[in-house]
């Protein structure tokens, strides 16, 4: 390894506390010119650092330091089981030749060499420059291999041909991300969560401000051997794009924005929660830094509900139809080879056409990836899928047989579909269940010759694995390397693959029933119901899920929002399930977002997720609303009215629908939809009568409801909570403050 001398140490103890023997180490020093990071000065520091009992030799060619190399070698045995670490520093590449000539028998296997290199401390500006010139290099383009064109090259676009300027959203409205405190981009998968932030780190913050992302999917590949502080990474990411390993950063940390991408990624929430402990604890050693960390919210959901206090919850908005318009063309442009200044071909105008103005357009046209796929697979001549599963299932067919299909003019045996599959479908799982965030190549090949079962003998199983890999490369477009790490092009690729390799193994379905509600596994098991539900229906892979997730949503205990957005999730992705399971599972979900007791960032998950499958509109969620009805009569919407609208911030693009889809859901008429709404704009609590000019956007009754109601203050709130292009009553202002002073009792 290459480091500082604070990382060498870092991996010593480590290595100390992992073995039962004594650390053999070489610490060879890097570019040093004297002055105080002499060896001297580094063996001082490793023998304060690893404890009196260790062995820390400089080494040089003098009579004491050669005698005692000679009785270390000789008692090399009993030297590694009685102290814990066995270190020889080495000034020069001649000191190291020394040391293998005098020592071979203790220098015949190291448990660690390490280079110890010198901190550089960069002047701000020349960082910021730095990092904004490298960024720029590095995300200006945007790898779509195997998407556009169909070619057996590698593709990549210029970013700027296919990016859709995007804002993000608070309850509050528009927000400066980088402003104020700790930011959490959360969203659905595909919402561009990734590419904002990588455009935001080419393109930079203005002069005061030097931008850096940091993929944590690197955390969490290093965090498999040990765990690593949050800095040493920062730091590590900075070097690594400046080509500076002992980049220092500490000085700078006041005037940094910190873009953590894909806390997702990392496996278990006891990670996630260490590297938002670590992302705040830097923020208050280190006054005026920016955090944003960013992850899918299916995963990432638990611990917003826990750290909704410490971390502002943000959200990209969605694409407008416009916008929607303007990809698709874009796509099939790039798809032609033309430039963003040339016309489409009739063609492909008429393509165009017939996507944008299809119902799934509006079902995809809000998420750039979906809406990226959707366009794609309409290009290749397929009909327009009805289903995200559809969608899904439509990509990985094109994304391995056309792909064959370029190649086939070249030698050597092509892997066809089931070999694809075979191998793609399993290592899908495993990343799933490690994070998603990739796998080394060495850990790639450790998976690739485990399955090669028929071959006994470890050498020719890599071999094979080798072989395999190689082809898979190849043979198809669905893996890429990035960052020393390999991994499937989007995350949601690696999550449909799961599902196929759960459809064709049991064991993989019994782990899924096992724990329905696991927040990582919740895209695979969607998945896999629609999969089996609607795409290839078999009954003996689905009904064993439904009555998993029936049978421990009703189970005794504490309630969380896992079991209603999972099970809005599942409702919305697998449309065909059995009726009255599905209207059970419906009840399931509404029940505990509206009556259960929950703790407050749960309740906010829960309505969240209990608005989305309102949504579904179809009979089997009517009947459970019906079913709920008589609990919802006494529900407290006093209580409940501060939780709604965080809820309702979390998904601006449905802002002001929810009021009324709970109203239509309830089947209340029309006269008793007003007086509902008139009884919340009487209320003495602030917030539900916020709750009420919510509803005001919704349509004709609700604006009924409203029109009775003179009321400057009900005015005033639904400035602040409904800041809706074209609707709000009052004109954009710096109202926040005045009425955060005004009304201290608004919840958030």
């Amino acid at each position: 390894m290459k480091g500082d001398l604070a990382n060498v140490t870092t991996r010593l103890l480590a290595l100390a506390g992992e073995q039962d023997r004594a650390v053999l180490a070489q610490v060879q020093l890097g570019a040093f010119a004297g002055g105080a990071d002499t060896a001297e000065v580094v063996a001082s520091h490793l023998r304060e650092a690893l404890g009196p009992r260790a062995e820390v030799l400089v080494v040089r060619d003098e009579p004491a330091v050669r005698e005692r190399l000679f009785a270390l070698n000789t008692g090399r045995d009993q030297l590694l089981r009685r102290v814990p670490a066995v270190v020889l520093v080495c000034a020069t590449g001649e000191d190291a030749r020394l040391l293998r000539k005098l020592a071979p028998d203790l220098t015949a296997v190291f448990d660690l060499v390490a280079e110890v290199q010198p901190r550089v401390d960069l002047p701000f500006d020349a960082l910021r420059d730095a990092l904004r010139a490298a960024q720029a290099e590095r995300f200006q383009r945007i790898d779509l291999s195997g998407l556009v064109p169909h070619t057996g090259d590698v593709v990549d676009l210029p970013l700027e041909a296919l990016y859709q300027r995007r804002s993000v959203w608070t309850r509050q409205g528009e927000a400066d991300l980088v402003g104020g405190e700790a930011r959490l981009l959360a969203g659905e998968p595909g919402a561009g969560k990734s590419t904002w932030l990588r455009r935001l780190a080419a393109t930079g913050q203005g002069p005061d401000r030097a931008v850096l992302f940091v993929p944590l999917s690197l955390w969490a590949a290093q965090a498999r051997e040990r765990q690593i502080p949050l800095l040493d990474l920062v730091e590590g990411q900075a070097g690594a794009l400046l080509e500076k390993p002992g980049l220092e950063l500490g000085p700078h940390l006041p005037r940094m924005v910190l873009l953590l991408d894909g806390l997702d990624e990392v496996p278990t929430v006891v990670d996630r929660r260490y590297l938002v402990d670590q992302a705040l604890a830097l923020r208050q050693a280190h006054r005026g830094l920016v955090v944003v960390l960013a992850g899918r919210d299916h995963v990432v959901d638990d611990l917003l509900a826990e750290q909704r206090r410490r971390v502002r919850v943000v959200e990209l908005r969605r694409l407008d139809a416009g916008q929607g318009r303007t990809l698709v063309q874009a796509l099939l442009r790039a798809r032609r080879g033309l430039s963003p200044d040339q016309p489409l071909p009739e063609d492909a105008q008429r393509l165009w056409r017939q996507v944008v103005g299809s119902e799934d357009f509006r079902r995809f046209g809000g998420n750039p990836l979906l809406l990226s796929f959707l366009a794609v697979v309409a290009d290749m001549g397929r009909g327009l899928p009805s289903q995200r599963v559809e969608l899904y299932n439509d990509l990985v067919e094109m994304l391995i047989v056309s792909w064959q299909r370029v190649r086939s003019g070249q030698a050597g045996r092509r892997l066809n579909r089931a070999d694809v599959l075979r191998v793609v479908a399993p290592l899908a799982w495993r990343l799933v269940e490690r994070g998603v965030g990739g796998l080394t190549e060495a850990e790639l090949l450790d998976f690739l010759a485990g399955l090669e079962q028929r071959e006994p003998d470890v050498d020719r199983a890599r071999e094979a694995a080798r072989q395999r890999l190689d082809r898979l490369r190849e043979d198809s477009a669905l893996l890429c390397a990035a960052d020393g790490l390999w991994r499937f092009h989007h995350a949601s690729i690696a999550e449909f693959l799961a599902a196929r390799a759960a459809l064709q193994a049991p064991a993989l379905r019994e782990a899924l029933a096992a724990d329905p509600y696991e927040p990582r596994r919740a895209q695979v098991l969607a998945f896999t119901l629609a999969l089996s539900c609607d795409l290839e229906p078999r009954d003996d892979v689905a009904l064993p899920l439904l009555h998993a997730l029936d049978d421990k949503a009703r189970r005794r205990g504490r309630y969380d929002a896992k079991i209603p957005r999972i099970l809005a999730l599942c409702l919305e992705e697998a449309r065909s399930m059995p009726g009255a399971l599905r209207q059970r599972l419906a009840g399931h979900a509404l029940r505990v977002a509206f009556v259960q007791k929950l703790a407050a960032g749960q309740r906010v998950e829960a309505l969240f997720a209990a608005f989305r499958l309102l949504r579904v509109e179809d009979e089997a969620v009517a009947g459970a609303l019906r079913a709920l009805q008589p609990a919802l009569s006494s529900v407290d919407w006093a209580r409940l009215a501060p939780a709604w609208l965080f809820a309702s911030g979390r998904s601006s693009w449905w802002f002001g629908d929810l009021p009324a889809d709970l109203l239509r859901g309830l089947s209340l008429g029309v006269e008793e939809q007003v007086a509902l709404i008139e009884r919340w704009a009487r209320s003495p609590d602030v917030a539900v009568r916020a709750l009420a000019w919510q509803a005001w956007t919704a349509g004709s009754t609700e604006r009924r409801a409203l029109a009775r109601s003179a009321d400057p203050e009900a005015v005033a709130l639904y400035a602040l909570y409904a800041p809706v292009e074209g609707q709000s009553p009052l004109p954009p202002a710096a109202w926040t403050e005045a009425l955060r002073a005004a009304f201290p009792d608004l919840p958030g």
